[in-house]
């Protein structure tokens, strides 16, 4: 189904500001997404300590009355590809995802790139998953700026600027505010356009800045039910995968 992406991306009732950012959420997704993250960055993040805290079940304590925390298996830990602690969970270096572009998946570990000579660093995006990533550690690892830089569309950066606002702000304010429920979607379609239940079509129009085609990935039944966001919307250029807005 064709839809207008020029009206559609932006519209529907999308907060910028005002929602609590719940930790607790973050944490559990962070370790949890291991199809979508690297487990074994929550050490490197600060994280594995409220991994274990949001993951375990009733509180148990040792004889000097001290917490006990129970690691448990993220939920998306059997994806090809997962590792914790640099050691893979599953079989395989990458996804596996056969995806609808063909080729084999790059593991998250090469997704950044930096160059030794220059320190520049270039973010790797060339499947819709890859956008997923970025997104979800970038703006964890201190890094958004370079997220929004390198993979938010030039449609997005327009739509702002046509509305007389700053384009960076209001990006990065919509995504941090926004995490945890961004979080939630990617927690339920972490192949991106080969997850069960998510419908992938082309949204156009042809007239994308660049030059570049615009997708919608939308996740449907019974899976979509609770989330604040059920579309993330995705534009290609020039080979290249970029985040253009979730609603």
């Amino acid at each position: 189904m064709n839809v207008n992406a020029k009206q559609s991306w932006r519209s529907g009732d999308l907060v910028l500001r005002g929602v609590v950012r719940y930790a607790a959420v973050v944490c559990v997704l962070i370790s949890s997404c291991g199809g979508v993250l690297n487990l074994g960055g929550c050490a490197a993040l600060g994280l594995e300590d409220e991994q274990d805290r949001r993951l375990s079940g009733p509180a148990e304590y040792d004889e000097q009355g001290r917490r006990i925390y129970r690691r448990q298996r993220g939920f998306m830990a059997d994806l090809p590809g997962a590792t914790r602690g640099g050691q893979p969970l599953t079989s395989g270096g990458g996804t596996g995802l056969p995806g609808a572009f063909g080729g084999s998946d790059v593991p998250s570990a090469k997704l950044l790139q930096r160059d030794v000579a220059t320190g520049k660093e270039t973010l790797i995006s060339t499947r819709p998953r890859h956008v997923m990533v970025h997104l979800a550690l970038r703006l964890d690892d201190g890094k958004d700026d370079l997220f929004y830089d390198q993979l938010v569309s030039e449609t997005t950066r327009q739509q702002f600027v046509s509305e007389g606002k700053d384009p960076r702000r209001e990006v990065l304010n919509f995504l941090q505010t926004n995490y945890d429920d961004i979080m939630l979607l990617f927690a339920r379609m972490p192949g991106a356009e080969v997850s069960p239940g998510v419908s992938f079509d082309r949204a156009g129009p042809s007239d994308v800045p660049g030059g570049g085609t615009q997708y919608r990935l939308r996740l449907t039944g019974t899976a979509a039910k609770g989330l604040k966001f059920t579309e993330l919307w995705l534009e290609q250029s020039r080979g290249t995968w970029k985040f253009v807005w979730v609603r």
